[in-house]
């Protein structure tokens, strides 16, 4: 059963693809303008490639060792961002060679104009002919925000204290639980493992959700065919859904036993 949080971030993001590739033939005779943009460009590599991921992964951890307060969706957090990592590796940067993506280009009438690897010659748009593109930006953009949004809704209905969550998987004597009179420190095993709650880390997080939301809809009116957005929207959007499921299920299945 999908949480109504979720269907929320399915519509939102779901529509805004749609709304912007509908519109996208409006504004054809802006599109080498935006190509040629400085800013546009800095924000691409800033946002998306190449180091868009690296900062996705900055951003989940640190709320996953931050704001979650119970220390098994910890680690159901940590081991969703692997899955996660390791699937969109698969889909667009490397599977034994190129990625699903590159090897459907390929497939469906992509060829380079000149001899040398794929991969070299994608990066030069003059030399490398597509044939179905799947949006590798939607599929990012959309992946890594509905992957910070689910884990902001889990930290948000997380209240249970760390060191609460902690002294029930960990033996008494390996805790140093402060008195609940005090104002201490985190315990031993705590600080390791959590980093202390911070407003700029808050801010960050949703800096960057907002500027990956704009570049999405840069995306959606000026690249790609309609419909591969909508397969990259398709991918982008159930990807993330579909690991939290596996791994709730995975978890109830455990928990049962």
């Amino acid at each position: 059963m999908i949480s109504r949080f979720r269907k929320y971030i399915i519509v939102f993001y779901t529509t805004s693809v749609l709304v912007g590739s509908t519109l996208d033939q409006f504004v054809t005779q802006y599109q080498s303008a935006i190509s040629s943009n400085k800013l546009e460009a800095f924000l691409n590599r800033l946002l998306v490639s190449p180091f868009g991921y690296f900062l996705f992964t900055l951003i989940f951890l640190g709320n996953a060792l931050t704001n979650l307060n119970q220390y098994k969706l910890v680690k159901k957090f940590v081991l969703y961002y692997f899955s996660y990592t390791i699937s969109s590796c698969i889909l667009v940067m490397w599977f034994f060679g190129p990625s699903l993506f590159d090897i459907v280009n390929r497939l469906t009438g992509g060829y380079c104009k000149i001899s040398t690897s794929q991969f070299k010659c994608m990066q030069d748009k003059d030399s490398w002919v597509n044939g179905f593109d799947t949006s590798g930006h939607v599929f990012m953009l959309v992946g890594m925000s509905v992957s910070l949004l689910i884990l902001l809704e889990a930290c948000k209905c997380s209240n249970k204290p760390v060191y609460q969550s902690l002294e029930e998987q960990i033996p008494a004597e390996e805790l140093e639980v402060p008195a609940p009179s005090s104002s201490p420190s985190p315990s031993r095993f705590a600080s390791l493992y959590i980093i202390p709650n911070s407003d700029f880390l808050d801010l960050i997080t949703y800096l960057f959700l907002f500027f990956w939301y704009v570049v999405l809809m840069v995306t959606a009116l000026f690249f790609h065919t309609f419909v591969e957005k909508c397969f990259g929207l398709l991918f982008g959007m159930t990807l993330p859904l579909t690991i939290e499921y596996v791994i709730d299920k995975k978890r109830s299945a455990t928990a049962e036993t």
